[in-house]
């Protein structure tokens, strides 16, 4: 038994005009079957048509399979019919010949144009996994299984029109200093700069690394994207929009920025409102804290870049949220960390000495409010009702604090994302629902 991908109806052509529509398959190892219907359902020839492909998801959610020749499509005038493989290769192929190649044995059947999906920065073309012709031109748009649309054309060939994301996007950033440009970054190791106004894609990456968590430094020119292997990776943002061959940060002695201090996942990266120190905190229930610039600590600086100061050890699970302590004009070197992990504990750091700070923190300033945790932001927790189960720490999964519209004095928002797909808007300080 052979695995059918796809199916098309090639109308009767040429000396077999009056004869019965052929039935063109593809299968599962890239090969063309051809079918006639006259007296029942025999398949009379294979085609040598594409490659098998790289092994992908099963579209039913199974094991890792070949794409094979997942798309057959017959254009509007009935002549060509165009195939799209596993192997990133679209072909036209003329439907008289095909038809005369299911009942002449001898009969020639052979593309007579090919595109390959190139020009990527992959080093092997993408599976197709959706294709359809124009009606009304020669256009044909395909998908593949990296979630991009590209159009191939008579005169450009084929171009990518929208790019996407083929893992679960884990990490977002919004660009510091630039308006409506912001990063994400998925499991399948890509990095997407994206500007929100224009929706276009500005630049893009391959890590290399599944991603699940990205940051923005504070004058934008570092990205530092944590991966699931415990990985952390520090992208040069004007490299990575100038499409540079050298994307990842080097030190001057030509040692790349791109560490394995972590066994699991590093979930969240945050930079500290000076940009001086870098918090990444991993599924190792560990926060490192990172010299961004080489001298943040007098006494404990070594002078290079990205080098690890401290590991904070106290939480007993996975770090979920990290937020630093805004900048005090009074106290310009103070950097305070807060925490918060699985367990649903809320700590307090020292970022300079790496000392757990256990006074209380309750008028501090915070740069950012991610955490979900804390008395800024008690209120948003829902209270429960008589005969109702009461919230746990698994009911709201993210909050951060924006300025409300408006002028200055229109204060602060803090929104608020829960299990049931809520988005909730919130005065901040959050300290009653309100």
């Amino acid at each position: 038994p052979v695995d059918v991908m796809s199916a098309c109806w090639l109308p009767p052509r040429g000396a077999h005009a009056a004869g019965a529509p052929v039935l063109a398959t593809g299968t599962r190892e890239g090969d063309v079957l051809l079918w006639t219907t006259d007296k029942g359902l025999c398949c009379t020839r294979r085609l040598d048509a594409h490659g098998r492909g790289p092994t992908i998801p099963a579209l039913s959610g199974g094991g890792a399979t070949y794409s094979g020749v997942r798309c057959l499509s017959l254009r509007a005038d009935s002549e060509t019919m165009v195939s799209g493989g596993g192997d990133g290769v679209v072909m036209w192929w003329s439907a008289a010949a095909l038809t005369a190649a299911a009942r002449t044995p001898s009969a020639a059947a052979t593309p007579h144009e090919r595109h390959v999906l190139t020009g990527d920065d992959n080093a092997r073309p993408p599976a197709v996994r959706g294709l359809d012709c124009h009606k009304f031109s020669s256009d044909v748009m395909v998908g593949t299984y990296r979630c991009e649309v590209w159009e191939i054309d008579d005169v450009d060939g084929p171009q990518v029109l929208i790019y996407g994301h083929s893992g679960d996007v884990r990490g977002l950033a919004v660009h510091p200093l630039e308006t409506h440009v912001f990063a994400t970054a998925s499991e399948a190791g890509r990095l997407f700069v994206w500007n929100s106004k224009s929706r276009v894609l500005r630049a893009k990456c391959n890590v290399m690394h599944p991603c699940v968590g990205v940051g923005f430094s504070p004058d934008g020119q570092h990205i530092a994207v944590g991966c699931k292997d415990g990985t952390l990776v520090i992208i040069s943002y004007p490299n990575l929009v100038a499409g540079a061959a050298r994307q990842v940060v080097t030190r001057p002695d030509g040692t790349r920025c791109e560490f394995r201090h972590c066994a699991e996942a590093v979930d969240e990266v945050r930079y500290s409102p000076d940009g001086h120190l870098l918090a990444a905190g991993s599924h190792d229930n560990f926060i490192d804290i990172y010299d961004v610039s080489g001298r943040a600590v007098p006494g404990r600086s070594t002078g290079a870049i990205y080098h690890r100061l401290h590991r904070l050890r106290g939480h007993s699970s996975y770090i979920t949220h990290l937020d630093w302590s805004a900048l005090n004009p009074r106290f310009p070197h103070r950097r305070v960390l807060q925490s918060t992990c699985g367990a649903y504990e809320l700590l307090y750091w020292d970022g300079n000495t790496g000392q757990q700070v256990r006074q209380s923190m309750r008028d501090e300033r915070w740069d950012t409010q991610t955490c979900t945790l804390g008395f800024s932001v008690m209120g948003i927790w829902p209270k429960s009702k008589a005969g109702e189960k009461a919230a746990d720490g698994t009911d709201i999964n993210a909050c951060d604090r924006g300025p409300a519209p408006g002028d200055a004095e229109a204060g602060e928002l803090l929104a608020v994302v829960d299990d049931s797909g809520m988005v909730k808007l919130f005065n901040w300080p959050c300290v009653v629902e309100h």
